[in-house]
């Protein structure tokens, strides 16, 4: 077996290291041990000119073969149950790390198109086809009240999270939750979809009809929200939507957490000024300033109506004029920055989408007869144009 197939505990290997250095590393930028293993193993079958043929080999970039799991098995007694984690494949952690630089090598968008193509565009439109039945059932459960489809929707429900629950157990309770690109989506979408709709299902038998409509209402949302999933495949939209989340992800949570401090001074303030008034409506009252509805009334009855009507003002202008542009100047900035390497982005994205959907569906991996040619037990993959970067050197 080549040691470059092997993985540690952790299921890192230099075919997929490169990966897990995360973004804005040198040691991510420099691709150089990849570079040298895919070269090492692939075979120029013809060169004209610019214009060359050349065998990849696919071992550790598309999936890590069954000779190289048996050997790391049997020989080296690498399993699961002692605390082994099979090697990633360079696609698995490409998506899993957020390598974008990697979708900039032919190899690897090639591969990715051909595997959309005769694998992954069929599971994707199965799992559409999946959603829009469980969404018109859900719906349908709702409005129309039928009992016996609210049972289904109960059972879809639970049979979801336990698939979930077994990739949570697989991957870790803290990186199901806090992934990157499309997995997450999926996790954090379906799981928390199928919580509130089997908590809202046990409270409605407990006949807490308040609390079960709340629970039915928030799992409404997250049914609607799992759409996104599947805007993720196109490119204008797949991009689109990791903008926002990158903005409500980073942008928003970090303006969120500066704007509480001030918020709350003013808040107190209103309520020293007014008594009467609870702080909870005056924090509601300094929060509708915020989105352009002052209450200048407020100031009426306090203690210092005029000094109360400045602080109402002041508040406007250092929310309004100072906090809002400054969240909207960030949130250009994180368009910006994305837009630049939208591309790398929406082929990340579909990365991310292909390898979730051969996880949950093992048999896509036999589609690799369709685009991978078999040379004795290996599989390699051929590309035919200006690829002189990652061709072989040639030999004599």
């Amino acid at each position: 077996i080549n040691a470059e197939y092997m993985g540690n505990k952790d299921g890192l290997s230099p075919m997929n290291l490169p990966n897990s250095f995360g973004q804005g590393l040198d040691a991510f930028s420099d691709l150089s041990m990849w570079e040298h293993i895919v070269k090492s193993s692939a075979i120029l079958q013809w060169k004209y000119g610019s214009i060359q043929s050349v065998y990849y080999r696919l071992d550790g970039v598309d999936r890590i073969e069954e000779g190289t799991l048996k050997i790391l098995q049997e020989v080296f007694k690498c399993t699961p149950n002692n605390g082994y984690e099979a090697p990633l494949t360079t696609l698995q952690a490409m998506s899993n790390y957020g390598c974008e630089e990697m979708t900039d090598i032919p190899l690897i968008t090639q591969l990715m198109e051909l595997k959309w193509k005769q694998g992954w565009r069929f599971a994707f439109m199965l799992r559409a086809l999946v959603y829009a039945i469980v969404f018109i059932l859900f719906h349908l459960a709702v409005f129309a009240e039928f009992h016996t489809i609210r049972i289904i929707v109960v059972v879809l429900a639970l049979l979801k999270l336990f698939l979930e629950s077994r990739e949570m157990w697989r991957d870790g309770f803290v990186k199901y939750w806090t992934g990157t690109g499309a997995a997450v989506f999926d996790n954090v979408l379906a799981s928390s979809f199928c919580i509130l709709t089997l908590c809202a299902e046990i409270f409605s038998y407990f006949d807490y009809e308040g609390v079960s409509n709340t629970l039915v209402a928030s799992a409404a949302v997250f049914m609607w929200l799992y759409a996104v999933f599947f805007f993720l495949a196109v490119e204008s939209s797949g991009t689109l939507v990791t903008m926002t989340s990158e903005m409500i992800g980073k942008d928003v949570q970090r303006f969120a957490l500066f704007y509480l401090v001030p918020m709350g001074g003013f808040s107190t303030a209103f309520k020293v000024l007014k008594p009467e008034a609870s702080w909870t409506m005056c924090f509601k009252n300094t929060l509708m300033a915020t989105l352009g509805n002052p209450d200048f009334e407020f100031a009426d009855d306090s203690i210092n109506p005029i000094f109360t009507d400045f602080l109402v003002i002041l508040w406007v202008v250092v929310s309004t004029v100072l906090l809002i542009n400054l969240l909207i100047a960030m949130m250009g900035q994180t368009y910006s920055v994305i837009e630049e390497s939208s591309r790398r982005v929406w082929l990340l994205l579909r990365a991310g989408i292909g390898t979730l959907l051969e996880e949950e569906m093992p048999r896509l991996a036999l589609k690799r007869q369709h685009y991978a040619i078999q040379m004795d037990d290996k599989f390699v993959f051929n590309i035919v144009g200006k690829e002189e970067k990652w061709a072989p050197e040639e030999t004599d």
